[in-house]
């Protein structure tokens, strides 16, 4: 996405339970000129690298892969590559 508004971030850690359910409803919006950057911050479950393995093909998310940081640290890696006017 070249020019996405809104650059909405999703840090993550072992959080492939409820990642697919929050991928979705944010898809669902009818507003549709945004970016998803999810930034697996070190994730160990196979769940989580698995579910984020299939979305790195879909041209409206970014997938950030980085050594357990810590939440903060994550969410500002994922704003450093947000391209949307607003995060």
């Amino acid at each position: 996405m070249t020019n996405p508004h809104i650059s909405v971030v999703i840090p993550c850690y072992n959080d492939g339970k409820y990642l697919p359910e929050t991928i979705a409803r944010l898809k669902q919006q009818t507003f549709t000129n945004f970016e998803i950057i999810v930034v697996n911050d070190g994730s160990t479950d196979e769940a989580t690298i698995a579910y984020l393995n299939t979305l790195e093909t879909d041209p409206q998310i970014q997938v950030i892969h980085q050594a357990n940081a810590r939440m903060s640290a994550a969410r500002n890696k994922g704003a450093k590559h947000a391209k949307g006017e607003y995060i």
